[in-house]
């Protein structure tokens, strides 16, 4: 029993998973065919013959988390259940990336349902995070941190701050444990952004993510940080800052204040992206104080003759 035709594959209705796996098919190589045909099915018939399959000899771990994304997407929901255990008992035969894809993929399937995941598999998700960020190299690190970060693993967040604060890992797994933390705690975050973007010996794109970040968090606590530590950072991380605290209006008022008072580089607001946010809010007030504050600088030839 296998459709050779792509075209035939989207005419199968009815429940002929049922019909599929009540049939005396010995052949695995005949059942991975049958699972290549559904897995471009979308209909619960389809996602019920996958998850059928999952729990027979023929399935592989290569596609397993293919396929319960499949099933997770499409399997009716009086059949969810019986999907999270084969799931689970997938668990130890697949390698740690695997488990990630797996994991990934059934969480992705039900978000598109509205569908929460179930405990179970949030305390797997939990298991795996822990175990790639107790050890391990760099690759290992981005992923646990990123897994941290969409599973939501709170308790992961001091782990986090350690990565982060640690200067002798690289930049992406800094970063990238500053975004899980901002996402997790968001409290802990601001102390550590902060601390990151004053520390003069942090590496400047980092230090940048991190005025990206705080400016993120679009909290009077977080504009009144970014302002307050814009007299002592170079203008790299000056532009990251005056760019982040202009996604609001709030946070572009108190920046012009901030240049009109000495307090941060008048070329700040010469950052093309710097203005064309401050404009975008059509604030006229903005516009005004702005516009004010560009007139009072000197333009590009009088700058060339001082240098002369």
């Amino acid at each position: 029993f296998f459709f050779s035709s792509r075209r035939r594959h989207t005419r199968l209705q009815g429940d002929w998973s049922s019909d599929v796996c009540s049939s005396d098919l010995r052949d695995e190589v005949t059942w991975q065919k049958l699972a290549d045909v559904a897995v471009g099915v979308p209909t619960a018939a389809g996602g019920e013959f996958l998850a059928s399959f999952l729990s027979g000899s023929a399935a592989q771990p290569a596609r397993a988390a293919e396929f319960l994304t499949h099933s997770a997407r499409h399997l009716s929901m009086d059949r969810l259940a019986s999907l999270y255990e084969t799931a689970l008992s997938w668990k130890d035969r697949l390698d740690e990336g695997q488990q990630v894809a797996a994991l990934r993929g059934i969480q992705q399937g039900l978000q598109s349902r509205q569908i929460k995941l179930p405990s179970a598999l949030s305390d797997w998700s939990v298991d795996l995070a822990k175990r790639l960020l107790s050890e391990g190299n760099d690759d290992r690190l981005r992923v646990a941190a990123d897994l941290a970060r969409d599973f939501r693993v709170t308790s992961l967040a001091p782990r986090l701050a350690e990565l982060v604060a640690d200067s002798k890992r690289s930049i992406p797994v800094r970063q990238q444990s500053l975004d899980a933390l901002n996402v997790l705690d968001a409290s802990r975050a601001g102390e550590v952004l902060e601390t990151v973007i004053a520390r003069g010996t942090e590496p400047l794109p980092l230090r940048q993510r991190a005025a990206e970040l705080l400016g993120g968090q679009a909290t009077p606590e977080a504009r009144a940080a970014l302002v307050r530590l814009l007299p002592e950072v170079p203008d790299p991380v000056g532009v990251a800052i005056a760019r982040a605290l202009t996604t609001g209006k709030e946070g572009a008022r108190q920046l012009l204040e901030a240049v009109a008072a000495g307090k941060g580089s008048s070329r700040l607001i010469q950052d093309i992206i710097v203005g064309e946010r401050i404009k975008g809010h059509n604030e006229p007030a903005l516009n005004e104080s702005f516009s004010g504050l560009l007139a009072d600088l000197p333009s590009e030839d009088e700058i060339g003759r001082a240098h002369v």
